[in-house]
């Protein structure tokens, strides 16, 4: 028997992906920051004339950079209490549970596999085009200002973002190269929110069992690396292209697969971990959510019973004593 899954408001999607986002970069920015730093040191004006010492691992850039700056500037670029650190992952989760929410309520709830998966395809494409249409400028902003160091070129993320606006190409400069290198992550994603979905309205344990779950939030990561996988190629073929081989996106594709490349390097298993916690850890916070607010109305039930007992003069507590001989 299949789970009749419940509908949750929008603004709870948005609200556990911001918390979740928030924790996580909380815990991860410093880090992410001196990989980011070690990546770009070498292209750095400052760092190639000698005006800051070359950082030889990330514990150093961590130890001089907390030092030098203060603590707090680890987390340059990845505010965990900045809208613009958390709105991707709070606009995917809050896009996904609106989208879905219309759609059940104009057609009503699915009964049959074909319905539920277009559901859930088309709730899983505009929740991923959505956040990316959020997060693209937001991310290469924050990419900039972590890779600033000392912060000489830009106070911080709006600042970067309004630097970018007022340039040449105006605001539509914030959106340059957005279709095309934002294109895998949609897929992804979409792939992702679509096939987990969909597995757990038909998960015969979904709700005796977390493990069962976690596999489906697993098997959609790996779905979503399979879709993904050669879309990301070739987008990365494209960018790169610097000897002029491709006419295009489309034509890339067509060559990369003639010559078998789209699936090269495919079975990495980092890549297929990473992307089912985040659903996990979404989906369980929802059932929690939900178990307390079932438990608040249950509450609520025994308190009107006791008014109304009270209000029709029957003391409720007496009910429950025993007569003494």
């Amino acid at each position: 028997m299949d789970a009749q899954p419940e509908r949750v408001p929008a603004r709870w999607g948005f609200g556990i992906g911001a918390a979740y986002q928030g924790v996580v970069t909380a815990l991860t920015a410093p880090f992410l920051r001196a990989n980011l730093i070690l990546q770009t040191q070498d292209a750095n004006p400052r760092v190639i004339s000698g005006e800051i010492p070359r950082y030889r691992s990330a514990v150093d850039f961590l130890r001089r950079t907390a030092a030098e700056d203060g603590l707090a500037s680890l987390w340059r670029g990845h505010n965990p209490l900045s809208p613009t650190t958390w709105l991707n992952r709070a606009s995917l989760f809050g896009l996904k549970e609106g989208t879905r929410n219309l759609l059940v309520g104009r057609t009503g709830q699915s009964e049959t596999f074909t319905g539920e998966l277009s559901v859930n395809a088309a709730s899983g494409v505009v929740a991923a085009a959505g956040s990316q249409a959020i997060a693209f400028p937001l991310d290469h902003a924050s990419t900039r200002v972590a890779a600033d160091i000392g912060g000489k070129q830009f106070s911080g993320v709006i600042d970067c973002l309004r630097q970018k606006a007022s340039g040449p190409a105006g605001v539509s400069g914030l959106y340059e190269g957005f279709p095309l290198s934002s294109m895998p992550s949609m897929v992804r994603v979409s792939v992702n929110l679509c096939v987990n979905d969909t597995l757990n309205r038909y998960n015969p344990y979904q709700q005796e069992s977390v493990l069962s779950r976690y596999a489906c939030a697993h098997v959609a990561a790996i779905c979503a690396r399979i879709f993904g996988h050669p879309i990301d190629i070739t987008v990365r073929h494209v960018l790169f292209d610097f000897r002029n081989e491709y006419k295009g996106f489309a034509d890339c594709f067509s060559k990369l697969s003639k010559e078998g490349k789209l699936f090269r390097g495919l079975a990495s298993p980092p890549l297929f971990l990473r992307p089912a916690i985040p659903l996990f850890v979404y989906g369980e916070a929802k059932g929690l959510l939900l178990l307390f607010l079932h438990a608040f109305d249950l509450i609520n039930i025994l308190l009107s019973v006791f008014d109304s007992f009270q209000t029709a003069g029957i003391p409720l507590l007496a009910m429950f004593r025993f007569p003494v001989f």
